[in-house]
């Protein structure tokens, strides 16, 4: 069964069917893939005009014939294992190798047995490599010194690679070959390989050290040779029914459990696409929400009958709102489960589990006079005075600074504050603390300067997205010089996303105004400036500064939304630069 009937037997789309036999073919695990665990088989189905070359027939190998292909099989299926692999699909099949989800590149095969190589390309006969080991192995069960082995399997290596290439001459196209030329390198052509299920009465070998499976056995010699691993062992043959259990194998075996879809629910998601997420768990159609603390409060999920908690809640407080999210509807017990770690805290918890349950809940405290947070809260209620006045500048970020190339938000917000501040200084001495009053200046006007001046939040904010939106739409004008239309097209829409986003979101996202959790210095990451997909926009990855000097540094990876995100760089504001010295 080659690898178009697999795939039509696993039922699966075209598309699909292509990527599973190719990842099967080309699987960077091979211990626990179908052939590793003895349940399939990849097997060559030699063209006509392949001819064995003699020298295998001849002293010192003296192999028969069937020994001499199996031999060349066992060195093209190390091809394989290197990854030096034409990808080949239907014409109506588009597939690419990041299609196939290894963590390996694609490599290319060079004749070339010393000297530097280029990039992505593999030795055939390094002295040192794997295919070497594996003819020298040969010989020495023959009584051959290593010694001697070496100079002998590098000879027949030569030999044995001038024969495909002679053969591959007589090919009726270059497409039919065994090894497709790639520049003036090769790779194996996947069209001539089989894949074969295995009974459980078919024979199979497995060597007696690394229990490694292998379809041929040629003098007991177990094929798993690399520059860091020579294999010693000897094949044993056996049926499959005899192997031992394989957790592997039995998972492959078994029916497939229904579909249970798992999400997400943390902070770092898009205000948007947390709020679908939670309203497909309460539909049923999100089986599993793994969650942050920001379900811990003030979210009623309904029939929610389960909850895991990962390690133990620092507080009794937070254990009772993390645990009291099931079991809220009558008839309907909730069921709770916490896993304990290995530190000091979950271990004292876990020994004496009362003390969680039973724990005493202490009255929240929170600081009133944290300068940065106080700013953000005068901010809040000026620019309640401001959006009353001008309700129309209180929709969208392109109406909030009217020209986003040029924008007015900053200065028309900081004249209403000189022209109105007697009323707005008079409500913010209601809410302010009389020792922060002090502190902040508020009797000499100062604080309007602290929230609107040109080193305020608000300020940056304007810069930063005056800058985003100027470049995109730079960005969009050199597309389509260049008739990029789809580069164009996402530039527009990276432009419309910047101009429509809500104006309480953007004072939020920037720390202008209070957010949850009150962040003293927020740093963001952001994903929409260079990726041109959805995902982009439904994360939202901000940390305090003193932990987004760690995880946001450039070459630092986070995950958020089952994608792992890399940071790579500085984002540089027009106008906002560092200095620089001369």
């Amino acid at each position: 069964m080659d690898t178009a009937l697999l795939a039509c037997c696993c039922g699966r789309s075209p598309a699909k069917n292509a990527r599973f036999g190719q990842s099967e073919f080309l699987t960077d695990e091979p211990r626990i893939s179908l052939e590793g665990v003895g349940l399939a088989r990849w097997s060559l189905e030699w063209p006509d005009w392949f001819q064995v070359p003699q020298l295998l027939l001849q002293p010192p190998w003296s192999l028969t014939e069937q020994q001499a292909r199996d031999a060349i099989f066992l060195l093209l299926d190390s091809v394989r294992a290197d990854w030096a692999v034409e990808l080949r699909s239907d014409r109506n099949v588009s597939l690419a190798w990041s299609d196939l989800g290894i963590q390996r590149q694609q490599m290319r095969l060079s004749s070339v047995e010393s000297g530097k190589l280029r990039f992505g390309e593999k030795r055939w006969s390094g002295k040192t490599g794997r295919r070497v080991s594996l003819l020298a192995n040969l010989l020495m069960k023959g009584g051959f010194t290593a010694e001697q082995t070496v100079k002998q399997s590098v000879e027949a290596l030569r030999v044995i690679w001038e024969t495909l290439r002679q053969c591959d001459e007589l090919a009726p196209s270059a497409s039919e070959r065994l090894l497709i030329t790639v520049e003036d390198a090769r790779r194996l052509n996947p069209d001539w390989w089989r894949f074969r299920f295995v009974a459980d009465d078919d024979a199979i070998n497995q060597c007696d050290t690394c229990g490694r499976l292998q379809k041929v056995s040629i003098r007991g010699v177990c094929a798993r040779q690399t520059s860091r691993q020579r294999c010693p062992g000897a094949l044993r043959q056996l049926r499959r029914r005899e192997l031992e259990a394989n957790h592997y194998r039995l998972l492959y075996q078994a029916e497939l459990p229904g579909s249970l879809r798992v999400e997400e629910h943390t902070a770092q998601l898009d205000k948007e696409k947390a709020r679908q997420f939670q309203r497909e768990f309460r539909e049923g159609k999100i089986h599993v929400l793994s969650c942050s603390t920001t379900f811990e409060l003030g979210v009623d999920l309904g029939n929610l009958d389960t909850v895991f908690l990962r390690n133990v809640p620092p507080e009794a407080f937070n254990y009772a709102q993390r645990v009291g999210r099931s079991g809220r509807r009558s008839g309907c017990p909730g069921f709770a489960i916490t896993y304990c770690k290995r530190g000091p805290h979950d271990l004292y918890h876990f020994a004496e589990p009362q003390r969680m349950l039973t724990g005493k809940i202490q009255a929240p405290v929170i600081a009133l006079c944290n300068e940065r947070i106080v700013t953000r809260h005068i901010a809040a209620v000026a620019l309640s005075f401001y959006f009353r006045a001008f309700v129309g500048r209180f929709a969208r970020a392109e109406t909030l600074f009217i020209d986003l190339v040029a924008p007015r938000g900053v200065a028309d917000f900081k004249a209403f504050l000189v022209s109105n501040r007697p009323a707005i200084e008079e409500t913010i001495r209601g809410v302010l603390p009389k020792e922060m009053a002090t502190q902040l200046a508020l009797s000499d006007g100062s604080w309007i300067e602290r929230i609107a001046g040109e080193d305020s939040r608000f300020a940056l904010a304007e810069a930063e997205v005056s800058s985003d939106y100027k470049n995109v739409m730079g960005l969009e004008e050199r597309a389509r010089n260049k008739r990029d239309y789809r580069t164009a097209e996402w530039a527009q829409r990276r432009a419309d996303t910047i101009a429509k986003e809500e104006v309480l979101s953007l004072l939020s996202r920037k720390a202008v105004i209070p957010k949850y959790g009150f962040p003293v210095d927020v740093v963001e990451l952001d994903t929409q400036r260079t990726q041109q997909s959805q995902e982009a926009f439904e994360v939202s990855l901000q940390r305090d500064l003193s932990i987004a000097i760690s995880e946001f540094a450039p070459t630092s990876k986070l995950v958020a939304n089952k994608k792992e995100w890399t940071s790579y760089g500085l984002k540089k504001v027009a106008e906002r630069e560092w200095p620089r010295r001369s």
